[in-house]
């Protein structure tokens, strides 16, 4: 550490230019020492000035973490402004606008071989393609126990194409979030971890503004996160920020209005990908994925989809009768859903559904004859975008 000059030194006749110029060269030294400027010396100036650096036990000077030292979480010394602590917490701890992105909900199974266009595969997440021929299994995976490459997570989900197929136009992952207004005219940074079975590029990852059934503009404006990414076959994390456009003189329509990303795959190709750790924050840096409770990612999922059991055992007299039941879904749902039934029956058949709403609704099977009537199975509840 650089000392101090004394002030007889920096005052006294005798002393030359030169040595002038070398108090203030050690003056200024100490200074940065001081300061933390340019120098590792800090800590010692401050304490020979008997302005320490501060402690969990000792009044002193602190150092501002910036908005990146912050979101890292890793600093034991430097204080975090308010703008620090919402960059690294988020709104109320729901900063990432993807639902799934740790791809640990499957409520519909959690293997499909050949998903039709534009069905859902892990809750949230829609397999988009056309063309004719191709062969492709989306599934669950699991990371071995210990394995961190990915934060915490413990799937993933993997899209693997196995026969190229002819005549198609897209191939692609998306997932909507509800209401085109999310993130509008923001600076959104999208983040996650994939891999590949081999060498692979992405053609283009994609956020999507659509305004709904009648909107306006009718077609989606895109926004690329990123072109041509190549893949390697080991776990990496990706982080991309761009800025949203915002949605000032457009026209919202009755239904359906959403912000999407969509991951597109180059079509008539074999491919195998996986990825886990999706989000999509706004702001312009990545934060440590958000793992909310499994049980508050579930709710989440369900006000798009729900599987849910129904049982009802009646015992029924002579003549014409139903067998009947209410139900109520766990979360109320986005729109009123398409339910499909899945039951068996005892002494009953011919299910139909009444009264269908967000909230629930009955189901009535007619009775065969006289004595118990069973009714058992699982409904499926569609509200999805």
């Amino acid at each position: 550490m650089a000392l101090l000059p004394t002030e007889a030194a920096l005052i006294s006749g005798a002393t030359t230019a030169a040595q002038q110029k070398g108090n203030f060269a050690a003056l200024r030294q100490f200074l940065a020492d001081l300061l933390g400027t340019d120098s590792s010396n800090k800590a010692a100036a401050r304490e020979a000035l008997g302005v320490p650096d501060a402690s969990a036990a000792a009044r002193g000077l602190v150092e501002l973490a910036t908005v990146a030292e912050a979101q890292a979480g890793t600093d034991t010394a430097r204080a975090v402004t308010p703008a620090g602590l919402a960059a690294r917490t988020g709104a109320m701890g729901f900063r990432n606008k993807i639902i799934n992105g740790n791809m640990d909900v499957w409520q519909r199974g959690t293997s499909f071989t050949n998903p039709v266009p534009y069905a859902y595969t892990a809750d949230r997440w829609r397999v988009d393609h056309d063309g004719t021929g191709a062969t492709r299994v989306i599934s669950r995976q699991s990371f071995a126990v210990g394995d961190t490459v990915a934060g915490e997570a413990v799937h993933y989900l993997q899209f693997a194409q196995t026969a190229a197929g002819s005549g198609a136009t897209f191939t692609a992952l998306t997932q909507n979030i509800e209401r085109v207004r999310t993130l509008a005219g923001k600076t959104v940074t999208v983040s996650f971890y994939a891999r590949a079975s081999a060498p692979l590029t992405l053609p283009n990852i994609a956020l999507g503004q659509y305004f709904g059934a009648g909107g306006s503009p009718s077609a989606t404006v895109f926004t690329n996160v990123a072109t041509n990414l190549a893949l390697t076959t080991s776990w990496q994390r990706y982080v991309f920020t761009v800025t949203v456009p915002p949605i000032t003189g457009k026209v919202l329509g009755t239904s359906g209005d959403c912000l999407h990303l969509t991951y597109n795959f180059s079509p008539n190709t074999v491919f195998t990908f996986q990825v886990t750790g999706v989000q999509v924050e706004e702001g312009g840096h990545a934060t440590p994925f958000e793992l909310r409770p499994l049980q508050v990612e579930l709710a989440l999922c369900q006000r798009y989809y729900e599987a849910l059991q129904v049982y009802h055992r009646a015992q029924c007299g002579a003549g014409s009768q139903t067998n009947g039941t209410a139900f109520n879904f766990r979360v109320e749902k986005r729109v009123t859903p398409t339910v499909t039934v899945a039951v068996t029956y005892a002494n009953a058949g011919n299910a139909q559904l009444f009264d269908v709403s967000p909230f629930g609704g009955s189901l009535r099977a007619d009775v065969g004859s006289t004595g118990d009537s069973i009714v058992n199975g699982l409904l499926y509840a569609s509200a999805e975008l």
